[in-house]
């Protein structure tokens, strides 16, 4: 399914994601129901707060990583991403639990042993 060398993404795309963000928030950003525009990733990483981190990694990260991260690399990542969203929910059902702990193992060994 994969190599053993891990997947780096190129600084320069991490540049135009920033820039993307910037634009984004510079022409009026996302809607308020979907919480506030966070600080581009490639100026401010260094000083993202809890919300952001979380904001970037469960909202904007599958919306910015597509085309940019190869397969199976990026429908691995968004299945974690999807597995973190219902792990970490309000309520969560039997049939939640179960999806969590398989898809877990399957999803998180791309990123967590690399």
């Amino acid at each position: 399914m994969h190599n053993d060398e891990p997947y780096c993404i190129d600084p320069e795309l991490w540049k135009t994601i920033g820039e993307d963000m910037h634009l984004t928030k510079k022409c009026s950003g996302i809607p308020a129901h979907f919480g506030y525009n966070i600080r581009p990733i490639n100026d401010h990483c260094h000083h993202f707060k809890a919300e952001e981190w979380k904001n970037w990694s469960l909202r904007y990260s599958p919306i910015y990583f597509e085309g940019v991260l190869p397969e199976p690399y990026y429908s691995e990542y968004v299945s974690l991403v999807h597995t973190v969203i219902k792990a970490t929910s309000y309520t969560i059902s039997p049939d939640d639990i179960k999806y969590v702990c398989i898809t877990f193992p399957q999803s998180s060994h791309l990123y967590l042993y690399n």
